[in-house]
């Protein structure tokens, strides 16, 4: 090998490098504005093409006397190698991940169920396989070759909400119809679930449904509506809470299955001692006094149900803290976020149904006002009465800043046809930062660890963080 043919070698493969980064960094960019399937398949096609093309081109040079296009045509031998690879599982892999990319029966965040496995959220997809998240965590990998050959039920299909049943049992003396209003009512009190449209008619919930006659009990049955992200396990466990404590209260029986047996020989019959089973180690007692370090969520208050949004915001924050057994100080800092946030958005909390939950544990709080405001840029720069200034990102001040946010948010869906619109006050660029001084006169600035704004063809929603050491 002389010089001139390892300064070729070294140029390709400097070549073959810059092209792989610049794909990274490509790729890295539109998969922040964009969660779609094929986008993340042709990421990986590139950087494989990419490499077998720098192996192409180094062949060429090392072996300037071989045509490697005219050695690939010209050998019928390598003709049937490549045929006899292609039937290879890799190769299967590869063309389904293309067919499922391009085909699009489910997209990244979409909960589907693949005969044989579990239900799983989709996670990823690369050139071999697709990658499910399962309720406990576990990640499965598919083949994308089995993938393609299974029967897929895909909840989220092309929308945002999808549909779990639910069954309940009551006693046949029950009265019937108060046990659906309590059903009904558990589900619309639920965080996770969504109201349905009937008859033009927007309900809180959805119908529940005098299934039928069993051997000891009468069945009912409802239809829970859940946004995508929302987990089935979660929701699900919540409600059947709400139920039974709700049954409880107003006396009524779940019935169950039991057996009387009567023993006619008492005097033969000898009491059998009963051991306690102990825990192998003592357990630990609880501190009640230290923050809880499980989740927990309020429910989501609506503004237009109050005839003073701020002091009912102010009980739910009173709720969460309590719950969590956050200390004084804290529970202080909680407060004024809430306060200072519905007075900052009141404009658009009132013109909508706006609603505020809280959720977190002992050791982080995110506060949620969720504005469910269609996409429309008519519709928001009259509700932000700022006109063409909306869009001026260097106005000063957070109130304004967050307006310019949601503006540009609004405006990508509208123009990228994307699912969603992110943004972070950690993700700011230098120049956008905030100065010390606008710092100092905002409570939400000073006090929260980050302020994010989700933008969708749905909603807006707006989420403080504070973070407890």
């Amino acid at each position: 090998m002389n010089k001139e043919t390892s300064i070729l070698i070294l140029i390709t493969i400097f070549i073959g490098a810059v092209a792989f980064g610049l794909s990274l960094v490509m790729f890295k960019q539109i998969k922040k504005r964009t969660t779609a399937l094929h986008v993340r398949f042709l990421a990986q096609l590139v950087k494989v093409l990419i490499v077998l093309i720098c192996i192409f081109r180094i062949y060429t040079i090392v072996n300037p006397e071989n045509d490697f296009h005219r050695l690939l045509l010209g050998s019928s031998a390598l003709i049937v190698a490549v045929i006899g690879f292609a039937s290879q599982p890799v190769i299967a892999d590869l063309i389904c991940g293309f067919l499922i990319s391009i085909n699009k029966p489910f997209e990244l965040g979409d909960r589907i169920i693949i005969d044989g496995y579990e239900t799983g959220i989709v996670e990823d997809i690369t050139l071999r396989h697709t990658v499910l998240q399962i309720y406990d965590g576990i990640r499965i990998i598919v083949p994308n070759s089995q993938l393609n050959s299974k029967i897929v039920y895909n909840t989220s299909y092309k929308k945002e909400t999808r549909s779990v049943h639910l069954q309940f049992a009551v006693s046949y003396d029950t009265d019937v119809q108060k046990a659906m209003d309590i059903i009904r009512d558990c589900v619309a009190a639920s965080p996770y679930t969504q109201g349905v449209v009937r008859n033009n008619i927007d309900e809180d919930s959805g119908p529940v449904y005098f299934l039928k006659f069993s051997e000891s009990a009468i069945i009912l049955e409802t239809t829970l509506q859940l946004s995508r992200v929302v987990s089935s396990y979660v929701a699900i466990t919540d409600i059947n809470i709400r139920v039974v404590r709700a049954f409880r209260q107003n006396h009524i029986e779940i019935p169950y299955s039991y057996l009387n047996i009567i023993d006619k020989k008492k005097d033969q019959v000898q009491s059998v001692p009963v051991t306690e089973k102990t825990d192998k180690a003592p357990r630990q007692e609880q501190n009640e006094t230290s923050p809880r370090l499980r989740h927990f969520r309020t429910d989501t208050l609506y503004f237009s149900d109050s005839s003073d949004p701020v002091d009912s915001a102010l009980h739910l924050a009173n709720i969460f803290t309590k719950r969590e057994r956050i200390d004084k100080r804290s529970s202080l800092q909680i407060q004024l976020l809430v306060e200072e946030s519905v007075n900052m958005f009141k404009d658009m909390i009132f013109q909508y149904n706006a609603g505020i939950y809280i959720e977190g544990s002992g050791q982080v709080c995110r506060i949620h006002i969720h504005i469910p405001m269609k996409v429309n840029l008519k519709q928001y720069q009259t509700l932000a009465s700022l006109s063409d200034k909306v869009k001026d990102e260097t106005k000063s001040g957070l109130y304004y800043k967050l307006h310019a946010v949601i503006y540009n948010g609004v405006k990508t869906l509208q123009q990228n046809k994307n699912k969603e619109f992110l943004w972070s006050i950690k993700n700011m660029g230098s120049t956008e930062k905030f100065s010390q001084e606008e710092i100092s006169k905002s409570i939400l600035l000073s006090m929260s660890d980050d302020i994010r704004v989700t933008v969708t063809h749905y909603y807006t929603e707006i989420v403080l963080v504070k973070k407890f050491t």
